[in-house]
């Protein structure tokens, strides 16, 4: 139970558009094959996602584990971008039937995004010594830039692809602020709380640009 909670009061934060914005992706992503919402399917995409988001994060949230304490944290960060994809994918997958690479292609951006927020969130935890506080904000830099040009990259290969509909590419735009505040970050601790809100405000603006594309696609074809 005090697990239950602690899963739910960080989901507050951040964790829970982590779970949703795949979900709705996926299921635009398969309405666009023409295939209506079919209940029981769906109920299932549900209840087998949200099992998989609090398995997944039941092992990244606890303190153990935490950036600050894990020296393996680039696994936690691939498992988070991979929950993402299979979040999306598993939606996708029990609406049409059937599944195909471009699904998870358009999962990646959805899925770096993920990781970003989550490693931003985390990097406030870290205990570390004045002595060391300049390299873990050149590392925090490094690692937030490259994750966000990866982004930037996703986005543009998915809309040349096809795979989301070529306006979408205005999410793009989502990635700027990220890296401005990445290039303002410095000592003070405001700092990483306006970097927190700027990557997790990005996400969301990401996932609803995406939702709205996909949406003036499936009703006008354009």
């Amino acid at each position: 139970m005090r697990y239950l909670q602690q899963l739910f009061q960080h989901s507050k934060t951040y964790l829970l558009p982590g779970m949703f914005a795949p979900v709705v992706i996926g299921t635009l992503l398969a309405w666009q094959t023409l295939t209506f919402l079919r209940w029981w399917p769906f109920t299932c995409m549900l209840v087998i996602n949200i099992s998989l988001f609090v398995l997944l994060y039941g092992y990244l949230l606890p303190r153990r584990t935490a950036f600050a304490a894990h020296k393996h944290g680039w696994i936690s960060m691939l498992l988070v971008c991979c929950s993402s994809i299979l979040l999306l994918s598993t939606a996708y997958l029990l609406q049409v039937g059937n599944w195909n690479v471009s699904i998870l292609l358009a999962g990646v951006p959805m899925g770096l995004y993920t990781t970003i927020v989550f490693y931003c969130q985390h990097y406030g935890t870290q205990q570390i010594g004045p002595n060391q506080e300049y390299i873990s904000v050149r590392k925090l830099r490094l690692i937030g830039a490259g994750l966000t040009s990866l982004i930037a990259f996703a986005i543009v290969l998915d809309c040349l692809a096809g795979i989301y509909p070529w306006y979408a590419g205005i999410a793009i735009l989502t990635t700027f602020p990220v890296l401005l505040t990445l290039l303002r970050i410095g000592q003070d601790r405001r700092n990483i709380l306006h970097l927190r809100i700027t990557t997790s405000g990005a996400y969301v603006k990401t996932a609803l640009l995406f939702a709205l594309a996909l949406l003036i696609h499936g009703f006008i074809g354009v």
